[in-house]
């Protein structure tokens, strides 16, 4: 079924994205738990979140990532845990006891990522960053 026709709900979307989430969690648990793992000090797990630019409610995004990662808090895992929104325009810091959201002072990607081995799609772009007239 198309979905230009019979688009997803915003709840069906963050439910998708919070399994993919899930999956890349259990993933990056199974790495952490491996005997060749050199641990610091802290250990911290960024993600990249691809679609954080469509969806719209951070907050409602952030308490439910919280939630999930409730499932994963223990002392031999990740002490923080970052969301990087894919064009910066925010990250959320999440630890054990706290969350936060940091917001980027522009909109536009950094030109060192566009540089950089980071392929973004142009018409992606226009559609993020309309050309004006």
């Amino acid at each position: 079924m198309p979905t230009w026709l019979f688009p997803s709900s915003p709840e069906d979307e963050e439910r998708v994205w919070l399994n993919q989430a899930k999956e890349s969690l259990d993933a990056k648990t199974k790495v952490l738990s491996r005997e060749d793992y050199a641990r610091g000090e802290e250990n911290w797990l960024v993600l990249l979140d691809p679609v954080g630019t469509i969806h719209s409610d951070h907050k409602v995004r952030m308490e439910n990532v919280s939630l999930l990662l409730g499932e994963f808090w223990t002392a031999k895992w990740f002490s923080r845990v970052f969301l990087q929104d894919t064009y910066f325009e925010w990250q959320m810091m999440f630890s054990r006891h706290e969350q936060s959201i940091i917001s980027c002072a522009t909109k536009d990607p950094p030109a060192s990522v566009l540089a950089n081995d980071f392929h973004i799609d142009e018409s992606l772009l226009r559609l993020l960053w309309p050309t004006e007239k």
